[in-house]
């Protein structure tokens, strides 16, 4: 219920379906099942427990395993994705407002359909 707003999801979508969707993009988005989420949560628990307790050390932040190589390709990939992403999430807001100031309003699919063709030229461009 307090995420609701931050997903950006429809109104219809219950408390538990805001939940999933906030768990599968924004924690560990490199894993697909939940139950591996699940897992990969519950062994870094065991070794902050670990870690606190002594029985291990910590994990170097220089070493190599925690570098990410970005090729030219995909740091463009994910600029371009990010820029897209503004874009949608800006039509959506629109045509929410839209909706929500005039509810008695018949949406038509191919204004819907014109905007999207215009944010995407604009992407493009």
């Amino acid at each position: 219920q307090r995420f609701s707003h931050f997903t950006l999801l429809p109104r219809r979508f219950t408390d538990a379906q805001v939940g999933e969707q906030l768990l599968f993009k924004y924690v560990f988005i490199h894993v697909d099942k939940p139950a591996d989420k699940l897992e990969l949560m519950l062994a870094m628990l065991h070794k902050l427990y670990a870690l606190v307790n002594g029985q291990c050390c910590e994990d170097n932040p220089d070493a190599l395993t925690h570098h990410e190589l970005l090729l030219p390709g995909h740091l463009l990939l994910k600029f371009f994705k990010e820029k897209l992403g503004d874009c949608l999430t800006v039509l959506q807001e629109a045509v929410t407002k839209r909706l929500d100031s005039a509810p008695e309003t018949n949406l038509n699919v191919s204004a819907v359909t014109q905007a999207q063709r215009i944010m995407l030229g604009l992407v493009v461009e």
